[in-house]
């Protein structure tokens, strides 16, 4: 049974998939739970019968026949997903390169602490007529630029702010942005929400991705909270504003929010279809150049 109580789903290659397409909206369903069943006990079984118990909610047989088509026989009557067990793969390779990483921290932290014992042992020091210690036997507490500085903590320790600006300096983002993520952590307690920040490179991972998604800007907000004081929108965020419009837009048929005969709602949807068909040109052109 596998421990990992979630595996990521891409709706991107779901969507995409021409199998899912020609599926109906019932065998989608069952499909979907088959999935769950899957990840969670690492098999299905391949009995048709079976699987439509398995599948529940009336389910008949033919329709387990049908959507257990999409899962690999892999023999002792049993049946595999291709997808999962590469995203089972790939999870179990991450927890055990975690685990090698928590060793070897607690390993460094450990000969870290003996030198720094010894090195303040009155025996040793240099003013007492002891022999003075080789510099480079210890670690640095402070981080320099170079990466070799960056100390690897293990889950849920906090790091320094230095720590932060030289991990930010190795994966590209600016100082400022991983500065002003330090001291927001710093405020809340090392917590996104109710959840502890375990892992705070990953957190500054995803801190340079939305950097990135938004122009990679190398100043600091200006007075009016943009850059450069301008109250213009960034062009990406414009289009995904009024995208999310459209599902709840009274002019739009295919909205739950539809008015039917509402005329100004109708040519205010048709207004912003094309303010969003321009968007997209301009995003377009500025792709090209």
């Amino acid at each position: 049974m596998n421990k990992v109580p979630a595996f990521q789903f891409y709706p991107g290659d779901y969507l995409s998939s021409q199998r899912v397409s020609l599926m109906t909206l019932e065998e989608e369903g069952a499909y979907i739970r088959l999935l769950c069943y899957c990840w969670k006990h690492g098999h299905i079984p391949s009995d048709p019968v079976q699987l439509a118990h398995l599948i529940g909610k009336g389910a008949s047989v033919a329709l387990a026949t049908k959507v257990s088509k999409m899962f690999t026989d892999k023999g002792g009557s049993r049946l595999v997903h291709d997808k999962l067990e590469t995203l089972r793969i790939e999870r179990n390779r991450w927890v055990e390169k975690s685990r090698q990483g928590g060793l070897k921290s607690a390993a460094n932290r450990r000969m870290l602490k003996e030198s720094e014992d010894q090195y303040n042992h009155p025996a040793n020091h240099p003013t007492n007529g002891g022999t003075e210690m080789v510099d480079n036997c210890l670690q640095p507490k402070a981080n320099t630029s170079s990466s070799s500085s960056i100390v690897t903590h293990t889950q849920g320790e906090q790091p320094s702010k230095s720590e932060v600006l030289a991990y930010a300096q190795m994966i590209g983002l600016t100082e400022w942005k991983a500065e002003d993520w330090w001291m927001d952590m710093e405020t809340k307690g090392w917590k996104m929400g109710n959840t502890e920040v375990r892992n705070w490179q990953a957190g500054l991972q995803r801190i340079k991705a939305w950097w990135e998604s938004d122009g990679r800007p190398m100043e600091r907000p200006g007075k009016n909270g943009v850059l450069g004081g301008s109250t213009s929108m960034p062009l990406w965020k414009r289009i995904e504003v009024i995208t999310q419009q459209f599902d709840t837009h009274p002019g739009n048929q295919e909205s739950t929010y539809y008015k039917q005969g509402d005329k100004k709602a109708k040519a205010d949807f048709i207004q912003l279809r094309k303010s969003l068909k321009a968007l997209k040109e301009e995003e377009r052109e500025a792709a090209m150049t």
